[in-house]
């Protein structure tokens, strides 16, 4: 299963349109095959872990990083990154588009 991250539009400024998110949350559990995100070229999203150990690897690169509570990334586009629970209890983390 593919993590979509959500946009909603705004008017910061009269007559503007800017793309705005608020963080996505979302919860991985260990007997769960990894969650894809695709980013864009343009793209990028931040991601906290709020529980758990994540696993995160991206498509293409050899190295995978594991990340705890408290810890965040930058994920930048254009990429494919999977990322799952190593706790037995699962993990939760937000995404926010940056």
């Amino acid at each position: 299963m593919d993590i979509s991250l959500r946009t909603a539009r705004t008017a910061a400024l009269p007559g503007s349109q800017r793309q705005t998110t608020s963080p996505q949350a979302l919860s991985l559990a260990v007997e769960q095959a990894p969650k894809g995100l695709r980013l864009r070229a343009w793209e990028s999203a931040q991601l906290r872990v709020r529980s758990g150990t994540v696993w995160l690897t991206q498509d293409g690169k050899p190295d995978d990083l594991f990340l705890v509570v408290g810890q965040q990334l930058l994920l930048l586009g254009p990429a494919c990154y999977r990322l799952g629970a190593l706790d037995r209890s699962g993990a939760e983390l937000t995404l926010q588009k940056a």
